[in-house]
């Protein structure tokens, strides 16, 4: 059983896409997934994540990850190609956080949003 689990906007059409396409590279099922809007988090890790978080969350192991920091591990963690990608590490976590904060203030418009929560799985 993966010992990270991503935790996604279920509404969320890039949120969506996003995981469909981890799904598609993470062969050695790495990863599983969640949404948020169904999280079983349980209270220690509540704690963890700052309140009315609007972000991916990556629980690695007793880890909680969110905004560019779990995107940064998911790409080491997909290895390959997508590994390179973690190297955006280097940048300043301010610079890395506003850019994610920007496309998830904005995601819905530019993406768009289902009317129901969409819950992916490896079947």
């Amino acid at each position: 059983m993966p010992e990270n689990i991503i935790y996604y906007d279920g509404v969320c059409n890039l949120c969506s896409s996003s995981v469909r396409f981890i799904l598609m590279i993470d062969k050695n099922e790495i990863f599983d997934f969640k949404p948020l809007q169904q999280a079983d988090l349980n209270e220690e890790l509540r704690s963890q994540i700052p309140r009315n978080i609007d972000s991916i969350i990556l629980l690695n192991g007793e880890n909680v990850l969110v905004k560019s920091d779990a995107i940064i591990i998911i790409f080491e963690k997909l290895g390959g190609f997508w590994y390179y990608l973690s190297y955006l590490k280097y940048l300043p976590k301010s610079i890395r956080d506003k850019i994610y904060d920007f496309i998830a203030e904005n995601r819905y418009k530019l993406f768009g949003k289902k009317d129901s929560c969409e819950i992916i799985s490896r079947k």
